[in-house]
């Protein structure tokens, strides 16, 4: 009863002692470690806890083809072939039950055997019902090492089940740690990327053609391309985000636009091409041939839903395209769009502004644009200078009344203040005063407008003195 009751309690305390050992492991697993580290601790666990020779993990990660965790404690991986090894454990624990230890007994036919040659050993297999990843572990005695290692009891299957538990539940805490971890940092790059996109908006200047190419630059920076390619439909060059590829193409034909016809091909506003690959004999050539073999990311720049061109991007076909970007894409490609409608609305300003310049200027008659509540001449045009005699700067300095004789300066102050015409008035032989004092009439047809939020008045004089000496004369 003595030795019974002896055996008992030396049970006890070496399960103790192994429940110890679990739980410094757990305190140890806890800690940020890498997954080699953290695969290295769970072997030399399995060799502290249950005194073997030989311990493995294995880990299946969902959506992975091959493990991605393996590692052997107690004998020399450079015997040992990964692969081979993987397939071996997955054929010997496909049928055994989840969670259950079992021990096995190898002979020398067995294929486990002859890769490491195990006497006797003890594996168990966990899942994860939620991330759907097994985790194997195996240790044991190899045929050199069973003189001097104990076989692995089944007093001890039931804390080498537990602790397989353990394992499985702190590889599930890193594999949750890990994929969060990946969301911040993508989200830590996606923070940092509209940072720069909002910082290189604040620089626009009015000028869309540089705003334009400062867009294609942060095209290739945000998405670490090779090179970012801007072809618009018009008859412009592409516009490249590396000057190199620009010095190199100056005199590339203007109709040349491989990127807009492979959007063209494709019918679609986004186009992924993995590798691009040019087909032989393909009249494409030049520039796009120096990117054969990347990643191909074309997108459709549209103003009033009509394509005017296509923002290309060509990136190391080993990188990742993720929604993300694709969305990154779109933003540049919609900020393009705005700065081109932009630039075509200002050259159809600018065209406008020269006509009506051309038109006011080359008018023959005489042209003055007046300050309603101050009566100052704003504009004046050359015909209105040569009919009074003024030159068109000393006109500027003056005041409308000054360009009639004094006994009629009140009448007209009263009819553009007080009485302010309305559109299409016209005015008939005023008495208009020019700068040596002479006197000669005018026909003065003005209109009402309004520029910059201020009242105007224009003015469109016409000399009608000979009419006027005409018809006195015939009377």
């Amino acid at each position: 009863t003595e030795q019974e009751l002896i055996h008992a309690r030396n049970r006890l305390d070496r399960e103790v002692l192994i429940y110890r050992r679990m739980h410094h492991f757990n305190s140890q697993a806890f800690q940020d470690k890498s997954d080699e580290e953290f695969s290295k601790m769970v072997c030399e666990t399995l060799l502290d806890i249950f005194e073997v020779e030989v311990g493995l993990i294995m880990v299946e990660l969902p959506n992975n083809d091959s493990p991605a965790l393996i590692h052997v404690e107690g004998y020399p991986m450079k015997y040992l072939l990964p692969e081979k090894l993987t397939q071996t454990i997955l054929l010997q624990t496909e049928n055994k039950p989840l969670g259950e230890a079992c021990h096995l007994s190898l002979s020398e036919k067995d294929e486990l055997h002859r890769i490491i040659p195990f006497k006797n050993l003890i594996l168990t297999k966990v899942k994860d019902p939620e991330l759907q990843f097994n985790v194997i572990l195996l240790c044991g005695n190899t045929e050199k090492g069973s003189r001097f290692y104990e076989d692995i009891g089944n007093d001890r299957e039931a804390a080498f089940s537990v602790f397989a538990q353990q394992v499985l539940a702190h590889q599930t805490n890193r594999y949750k740690t890990q994929k969060i971890k990946q969301h911040v940092n993508a989200l830590t790059q996606d923070r940092e990327r509209i940072t720069r996109i909002a910082e290189s908006f604040l620089k626009f200047n009015t000028e869309p053609e540089k705003n334009i190419i400062m867009i294609v630059r942060l095209a290739a920076e945000l998405l670490s391309a090779e090179c970012a390619v801007l072809e618009t439909l018009d008859e412009q060059r592409p516009l490249f985000s590396l000057k190199e590829m620009s010095d190199a193409n100056e005199n590339m034909p203007l109709e040349f636009h491989p990127c807009n016809e492979l959007m063209r091909q494709s019918g679609q506003e986004m186009l992924i091409v993995p590798r691009l690959h040019l087909k032989p004999g393909n009249d494409a050539k030049g520039w796009i041939q120096h990117f054969e073999g990347r990643s191909f990311i074309g997108s459709v720049i549209y103003i009033d839903r009509l394509p005017i061109g296509t923002l290309a991007l060509f990136i190391d076909p080993q990188r990742l395209i993720t929604d993300n970007l694709l969305q990154l894409i779109r933003l540049l490609s919609v900020a393009i769009a705005v700065e081109e409608r932009r630039r075509r609305a200002l050259f159809a300003l600018k065209e406008s502004e020269e006509k009506y310049r051309v038109m006011f200027e080359g008018s023959p008659n005489g042209i003055v644009v007046v300050d309603i509540e101050t009566l100052e001449l704003k504009y004046v045009n050359p015909a209105i200078s040569r009919m009074f005699g003024y030159t068109m700067n000393e006109m500027l300095t003056m005041t409308v009344d000054q360009l009639h004789p004094p006994h009629i300066r009140k009448e007209v102050i009263y009819a553009i203040q007080r009485n302010q015409p309305q559109a299409n008035l016209l005015t008939t032989d005023l008495a208009c005063c020019r700068k040596d004092g002479s006197i000669f009439f005018s026909d003065i047809y003005s209109n009402n407008i309004s520029f910059g939020g201020r009242k105007l008045v224009a003015g469109f004089f016409s000399d009608v003195t000979q009419r006027r000496n005409d018809q006195e004369a015939l009377l």
